[in-house]
């Protein structure tokens, strides 16, 4: 599966367990819109 770097940074962040979108974007240094999009990006790759 390709993935985008907003994906993979995303994906590091989630490791470690649930989080919020806000704490999500906090974490991976992403924008809210970035990591919301990322994050649709991922679910519809089944990841």
């Amino acid at each position: 599966v390709d993935l985008s770097p907003n994906e993979v940074k995303l994906l590091k962040v989630l490791k470690n367990g649930t989080l919020s979108p806000a704490e999500a974007s906090m974490e991976s240094d992403l924008g809210e819109k970035e990591t919301m999009s990322a994050a649709s990006w991922l679910r519809s790759k089944g990841l």
